[in-house]
């Protein structure tokens, strides 16, 4: 959809009608709605003329369309500039629309309108949708989306059930070396002694054998009996194994639809603990002293998991997202603000939970290894405007910032409480204390941060240097006190569940005294925020489409 410049949008926007707030709005009546396609332009025009001239608005007049549930304050802006709202939701006649997705058939728009939708925002603003996206960039631009985005599945499909379980068995045997590797290291060090209990050499070894297959075959299917029962929380203990887990991974590995596990009473009356696992195990060790492991065939086995690890690191950039925890992120593909979003770790409790929902659930690789901040976890809120799809035309703001989570990260992943991984503020606004100082985060209330906060710790943690020359580490420039803006009445306001159509949207939360140039009270746009957006908006091409998270 031909859509103008950003300075020829604000132009036509802003500019002053002879009708103001308190004109009129034209109610959804009986119109006469042009169908089929278009012949051209100049028919739409007399149309649209006439649609005017019978509800005597001057010719001349800009009309707009705005859901009034969702967007209070733009649609009282329009009024302000001189605006005649159209309500009819279903109209065609208007020269800019503000609306859901769905809500505009973008095929049937002319050149000279203008609307706020895109036709393929499920590929960007759904979880799902930017999955495939994001996986079709290889095809599209010839980088693999390993390189930047963390592997995963949307459990619906039963191709992606299967290629999910090969990567979480895989997954589980990399984590079994990382964390016999780290043993190993750990007894050079002098931090543990020879007497620690480790791995043993069997699991060691299947893990070994298993942590680059991508197939099945005998020796893999050995090797996964003995891989699955291991407890990566307690090195050298085996943990049980039910036959419902059983069940299912055969299920899926035969693309059952119908994955009944969940639903087996017969299964559940027949799983005792321990049961599966100790006829499985048979006389098999679980563990082993890491004292053990120093004669020869110890010292080999070490070296080759060394070789293993560091030949997958080099094929594999996603490695270093594992930890030796293998967690993994469980999410719906059509919510937002942290809703329904867990950390999980047991293969069988991930489709118990996706069960729940009819399998419409994403599941992520987990980053087991995050750059924290004295402790805490954080994602970077990047805000962009996108004017125009063909071409394609991004506006970036100059000032993303920081939002934490509300407790210390611990990567043992002992705690898997969403306020220690979650770094959504609908999440962690509910906690105790959330709105108290963090000394551990300079002060701070709602644990976010400007860009200029973070851009001061990095120097301070990172710069070595005995001289500093610092210009650039300056003070925030938008805050709510340089726009006389009471933070404290226009902070974490709960947004509705969804709009309209049913889409997902994300929540507004910006730093303390940072949402002046978005913030909205009482209907009312916050003053100085267009001013701000416009000096700070940089203009970019081709690159990105939607906000990007750290």
């Amino acid at each position: 959809v031909p859509v103008g410049s950003a300075e020829e949008m604000r132009e036509s926007i802003s500019s002053p009608g002879r009708f103001g707030r308190n004109s009129r709005s034209v109610p959804p009546q009986q119109q006469v709605v042009p169908t089929g396609p278009r012949k051209s332009e100049l028919t739409f025009r007399s149309q649209f003329a006439n649609w005017k001239a019978s509800r005597g608005i001057p010719a001349t007049a800009k009309v707009f369309y705005c859901s009034k549930r969702r967007y209070p304050a733009f649609r009282e802006a329009m009024l302000e500039r001189g605006w005649i709202e159209n309500e009819d939701k279903e109209s065609l006649f208007f020269d800019f629309k503000y609306g859901d997705h769905g809500a505009t058939p973008l095929h049937r728009l002319v050149a000279t309108q203008a609307a706020n939708t895109y036709g393929a925002i499920f590929s960007l603003s759904s979880k799902l949708g930017m999955t495939l996206s994001l996986k079709d960039c290889q095809r599209r631009c010839g980088t693999h989306s390993d390189q930047f985005f963390a592997r995963s599945y949307h459990l619906k499909d039963v191709e992606e059930r299967v290629r999910f379980l090969f990567e979480f068995r895989r997954t589980k045997a990399e984590a079994v070396l990382i964390q016999f590797l780290g043993h190993v290291d750990e007894v050079t060090k002098g931090t543990i002694d020879d007497e620690f209990l480790t791995f043993s050499r069997d699991v060691v070894t299947a893990a070994y054998r298993s942590c680059d297959k991508t197939s099945e075959d005998e020796v893999y299917r050995h090797d996964w009996t003995l891989l699955q029962a291991v407890d990566l929380d307690r090195p050298g203990f085996w943990r049980d194994v039910s036959p419902d887990e059983d069940s299912l991974e055969r299920d899926i590995m035969t693309r059952r639809m119908n994955l009944h596990f969940a639903y087996s009473a017969a299964h559940r009356r027949g799983s005792q603990p321990g049961e599966a696992v100790i006829n499985r195990m048979g006389s098999r060790k679980s563990g082993a002293p890491i004292g053990s492991f120093k004669d020869d065939p110890g010292w080999h086995l070490i070296t080759k998991a060394r070789s293993k690890l560091a030949r997958l690191g080099s094929r594999d950039p996603q490695q270093c997202l594992n930890n030796g925890r293998n967690a993994w992120i469980v999410k719906p593909s059509s919510l937002s603000r942290g809703r329904g979003i867990k950390l999980m770790r047991n293969f069988k409790q991930m489709f118990e939970y996706a069960s729940e929902s009819d399998y419409r659930i994403m599941v992520q690789k987990y980053i087991e290894k995050p750059h924290i901040v004295n402790g805490y976890k954080f994602d970077i809120r990047q805000w962009v405007l996108v004017t125009s799809w063909k071409p394609l035309k991004v506006w970036m703001w100059r000032q993303p910032y920081l939002r934490f989570a509300g407790q210390k990260y611990d990567e043992s992943l002992s705690d898997l409480h969403p306020h220690q991984h979650l770094t959504n503020n609908s999440i962690i606004h509910h906690m105790e204390g959330f709105g108290k100082k963090n000394d551990d985060l300079k002060g701070a209330k709602g644990y976010m941060w400007f860009l200029q906060d973070y851009q001061e710790w990095l120097h301070h943690q990172y710069c070595k240097s005995d001289c500093h020359s610092t210009p650039w580490l300056q003070a925030p420039p938008y805050t709510c006190e340089k726009f006389g803006i009471n933070w404290e009445e226009i902070a974490f306001q709960e947004p509705p569940q969804e709009n309209e159509e049913g889409q997902e949207q994300e929540e507004n939360d910006e730093p303390e005294e940072a949402a002046s140039n978005r913030a909205t009270h009482g209907g009312k746009v916050a003053e100085g925020g267009r001013v701000g957006g416009e000096k700070a908006a940089e203009e970019g091409s081709g690159g990105g489409g939607g906000g990007g998270r750290g």
